[in-house]
């Protein structure tokens, strides 16, 4: 299983050799994730200020996910594609795990510092999400349209 090396995940994506075993992992992982957003003593969006700023997000982003996933089918050749999830999910993990240690850490403690409970506080908290979700569907976008070309 590749958690770090993106170029290895791509050529096992192009050249199916891609276990089960590893696609399962894949996909625990992602479930493990999505399961930590939703404890109920978990909440996402407490540090946003403004009611408003929480309702933003969640459009904002969730559009930018939708929007990507289907340009990412696209870039996967549409219907004639092959394993559209598997690709998008593996490629997601691994490229979701760079960047938030990589971009959104970073971010988040620059708001620490500079910007927590200021008047700009919800404006880079909103910056922070929806770029780390920018990049990261442009990233998969561009390796799923890597893979559709070397098969």
């Amino acid at each position: 299983m590749n958690i770090w090396r993106i170029h290895k995940l791509k050529d096992e994506l192009a050249n199916q050799t891609l276990s089960q075993r590893n696609l399962f992992f894949y996909y625990f992982i992602t479930g493990i994730f999505f399961s930590l957003l939703i404890i109920p003593n978990f909440n996402y969006y407490e540090d946003y200020q403004e009611v408003s700023s929480h309702w933003i997000d969640w459009i904002s982003t969730t559009s930018v996910y939708l929007l990507g996933l289907f340009l990412c089918f696209k870039a996967n050749k549409g219907d004639l594609g092959k394993n559209f999830i598997d690709r998008v999910a593996s490629l997601e993990v691994v490229l979701a795990i760079r960047y938030l240690i990589f971009l959104y850490l970073p971010l988040t403690v620059l708001w620490l510092i500079f910007f927590e409970g200021g008047i700009y506080s919800d404006f880079v908290l909103l910056f922070n999400n929806i770029i780390l979700e920018t990049v990261v569907i442009i990233r998969v976008y561009f390796c799923l349209k890597e893979i559709s070309i070397q098969k």
